[in-house]
């Protein structure tokens, strides 16, 4: 190799280690600056700490926004005399990822109530954590990307370059702008203190778009993933079960054919116990609020009614 060659070989090098070093400088001072503080994937950290300092025995319900969007959590708490923590935010976390940080917290006489979006059974995204899950793990798990599968660390590292772009302009954005905090609907406090969102509760109802999707290719390794899960919690003590998530009538019926093989594999292969059937927590579209899986005043009503009919099945009410 001539030395011309090497020389540029060399430049090219420390070019590249000059923009990687800037790119993680500029990120790293960006999440030291809490300059989106109503975010609404911040609302996941709130969750955890709130999972945390929880005593048990407790109830803990795991999805994506069909429970943060789902659920009167207050009214299951005083059902079973039992503290209620919804841990749903978004789906894109990942389901594994959501499990494996919950389990953390979890303690003998805990009933663990998992309710996925069909999502999570049909892409990677959902099941392992796509990019709602590089926002959490960038802003305030970065040591959690060495528990991701080989496949989601790869999406990782060429999924943060975009990222970080859109953290530093969101960031630059920032100056100039008045501090006063505007509470949305997609809003860190528009959650309760059990992780209910109620922001929306009393909103009119939005466009929905309805799923025509159809049959698609079902991605079963989140099966063996909750198998795996369903067997260690068992152990310590923890009571681990299935509930399908509340669906727009529409929607369902358009994909028909993709939850019907879900529900018959799931009932074949989950090893946790399923409470429900997929068409018990279906409803028509003036139940919703602005998407197929997020419920309005009415609807939320409806499913957590339906919710606690099935766990008083397995939960006895917890004396005073």
């Amino acid at each position: 190799m001539s030395t011309d060659i090497k020389m540029f070989s060399k430049k090219m090098f420390i070019l590249v280690i000059m923009v990687i070093a800037s790119i993680a400088g500029l990120l790293y001072l960006s999440t030291l600056i809490d300059f989106d503080k109503t975010n609404y994937m911040r609302s996941w950290v709130d969750k955890v700490e709130i999972l945390n300092s929880t005593s048990s025995p407790k109830i803990v319900f795991v999805g994506g926004s069909n429970l943060a969007f789902g659920l009167d959590s207050p009214l299951i708490e005083k059902k079973f005399n039992m503290p209620v923590i919804n841990m749903g935010v978004h789906a894109g976390i990942g389901l594994r990822y959501m499990l494996n940080k919950v389990s953390e917290s979890l303690n003998k006489g805990d009933v663990l109530v998992i309710v996925p979006e069909y999502d999570c059974f049909y892409t990677h995204d959902r099941g392992y954590g796509g990019k709602a899950l590089v926002y959490i793990l960038t802003n305030f798990d970065l040591a959690g990307v060495k528990d991701l599968p080989f496949e989601r660390k790869l999406f990782f590292l060429f999924t943060a370059p975009e990222y970080v772009r859109t953290r530093i302009y969101d960031f630059l954005a920032q100056f100039g702008k008045s501090e006063k905090i505007k509470i949305s609907v997609y809003s860190r406090q528009g959650f309760n203190r059990n992780g209910d969102n109620v922001q929306h509760l009393d909103q009119p109802q939005q466009k929905i778009k309805v799923f025509c999707e159809g049959l698609q290719k079902v991605n079963m390794e989140v099966v063996g993933m909750l198998n795996d899960y369903y067997e260690d919690v068992t152990k310590r003590g923890i009571r681990m079960v299935f509930m399908y998530p509340c669906l727009e009538r529409d929607s369902f019926r358009n994909d028909i054919s993709g939850i019907s093989f879900i529900s018959k594999y799931l009932s074949k292969n989950l090893k946790c116990e399923i409470m429900s059937t997929p068409d018990e927590f279906v409803l028509p579209k003036e139940y919703f609020y602005d998407t197929v899986y997020h419920l309005n005043r009415r609807g939320v009503e409806i499913r957590t009614q339906k919710v606690i009919d099935k766990l008083s099945r397995v939960i006895v009410k917890k004396s005073l």
